[in-house]
This record gives structure tokens, sequence and C-alpha cells, in this order.
């Protein structure tokens, strides 16, 4: 069965990580570190709230180019910014708010401009903190991907999730989440932590 779908994909490829099946594999890493981290394609705050939901993590900062009014679960306290990825520091940012990591879940368009634009931001934000991203699963076997995959240290597969609240349908695609680090990688490539459950 093909994984491709023909049905139109919503504008920026705006899905929103409600699914709690996202975060589930992952949580305990997170909640253990004591991890306060940036949400640099914040959306509507979704991923916010579902990492709030399921452990400690603490997001310090979310922006995004269109920000979204925040869901419930996301603490008050934290304002979405609306911002292009280029206008933040992010070194001197990280260092001032003591920030882990990066998390997010970027948009997933499969072209060429587009991947091009992914590995930069990639590459960026992996020379300044360690930089979870969900992503779809086959971005570890993409040619374009195999200077991102020199810099991935670790992959937690996750599987077919439920981008749209409601639907009784999951995803075509599987999801993993992969963690891109400059100062950590060895150049031979990432680990694979396979579903446990």
């Amino acid at each position: 069965m093909s994984k491709r779908t023909t049905l139109p994909r919503n504008p920026r490829d705006f899905y929103e990580t409600h699914d709690p099946k996202a975060v589930t594999p992952i949580a305990p890493l997170w909640h253990l570190n004591g991890t306060r981290y940036i949400e640099p394609f914040c959306g509507s705050g979704e991923l916010i709230a579902n990492i709030g939901a399921q452990c400690d993590a603490l997001c310090i900062y979310a922006s995004d180019i269109q920000p979204l009014p925040k869901v419930k679960g996301v603490p008050n306290t934290l304002t979405f910014n609306k911002q292009k990825f280029d206008e933040v520091y992010w070194p001197d940012f990280c260092d001032n708010a003591n920030i882990t990591h990066f998390i997010s879940n970027p948009p997933w368009l499969n072209d060429k401009a587009s991947d091009y634009q992914l590995l930069r931001i990639i590459n960026k934000l992996a020379e300044v903190r360690p930089t979870w991203l969900l992503l779809n699963g086959n971005f570890a076997f993409n040619k374009r991907s195999s200077n991102a995959m020199a810099i991935c240290t670790d992959i937690i597969t996750v599987g077919r999730l439920k981008w749209i609240k409601g639907s009784q349908f999951s995803a075509t695609e599987d999801s993993a989440w992969f963690l891109f680090d400059t100062k950590t990688a060895t150049g031979l490539g990432p680990i694979l932590h396979p579903r446990t459950r």
C-alpha cells in the first residue's frame, strides 16, 4: 500500500502536534533532564501543551511566522512571538535564558527549496543547542538529508500519528524524533531507538 496520499495539504504544512503518542516515547528523557526549551515553530502551542501534560520540560520562548491563539494547556506566562526564524540571535538568547534544547515539529514540505531551508535551520539550531525535531521518518533516508544526518545523534521512532483532531484515521507516513547536535555528533550516524509500545 502506498504511503502517499492525494489529499490536499494544509497551507504552510500546518498540522498541530496534539496526538499524545507524539510525545510519549520521548517524555521520560525530557522529564529527567529538566529540559528548558525553545519552540521555534509553535503554531498554537499544541506541542507545548502536549509536552507539558507528560513531563516537566519547560518552554521558555515560542515563536512562529504566523502564531495562532494559544490552546488550553499552554502556560499563561508564555507569549507567542511573531518572528521569522532569522530575527532572533539564538546564541545570546539561549545563554541568557539558560536554554538546554530546541524542540519543535517544523513543516514537512517535500520539495527542494523547502528541504534546503529546513536543513539550514537544522544546522543553525544544532550549533547553538541540541535540537529535537519531529520529522517524517523517511527524512533519515533522503539523499538531500545526508548532511543533517551527519550531525544527528539519535532517532526515536514514533510511528503514525493523528494530525487532525477528531479524525479516526492516522497519517499515512511514520514520524520520528531526530536529535541534531554538532557538538556531540561523531559523524558515524545516529543511534536508532525502536518503538517499545
